[in-house]
């Protein structure tokens, strides 16, 4: 068993209890929440909290399957504080899974996830977090090559980097891709 899965069984304990999270998804959509942890100083900012917490909100309206991802060196949830504000209106949610990645690309870990429960069909995927020019980044440049996903959005209001320009360059870089597939919205 990979670290992936000791994580993933450890946050979620039985197997029947991940299975109630795919069962209380209403929809083909997934909001994903990148490194929104005390230890990121991007993550800090009141505007993007704001933003997230209210995208969360929709999210949970529209019956979206919310993931709060982490990123962690060492492979374990313990080394992952995500921002309280955020934590608290997911743990209060049926439909989410609690992943953590040791990569900027957040795709092993869904597609891992994804597979060992057969989720086979994803509409959208909505991207927030930190940081725009890394993790961000990279997890839209690998669910756009090799996850199959109508949709893709990175939700521009919804993203901050700790560097301001090199936030403005990638949005730029992603709008320019002019992609079906990838959007910044």
């Amino acid at each position: 068993m990979n670290k992936f899965l000791i994580i993933f069984s450890c946050i979620f304990g039985l197997n029947t209890q991940a299975m109630n999270v795919f069962s209380q998804w209403t929809n083909n959509d997934v909001l994903l929440v990148l490194d929104m942890q005390k230890d990121f100083k991007a993550a800090h900012n009141i505007y993007l909290l704001k933003y997230i917490t209210d995208e969360i909100k929709r999210a949970q309206a529209r019956g979206d399957l919310i993931i709060l991802m982490g990123y962690t060196l060492t492979g374990s949830a313990r080394h992952v504080s995500h921002i309280s504000c955020i934590e608290k209106l997911v743990n209060n949610y049926d439909a989410k899974l609690k992943l953590i990645k040791m990569e900027d690309s957040g795709l092993n870990a869904l597609e891992e996830a994804f597979n060992k429960y057969n989720v086979n069909t994803i509409a959208h995927i909505r991207l927030v977090g930190v940081n725009t020019d890394a993790c961000i980044a990279k997890t839209a440049l690998d669910l756009h090559e090799h996850m199959n996903v109508k949709k893709i959005y990175i939700l521009k209001n919804g993203c901050a980097s700790s560097n301001a320009s090199r936030h403005e360059e990638t949005l730029l870089q992603f709008e320019l891709m002019n992609s079906f597939k990838l959007s910044v919205l």
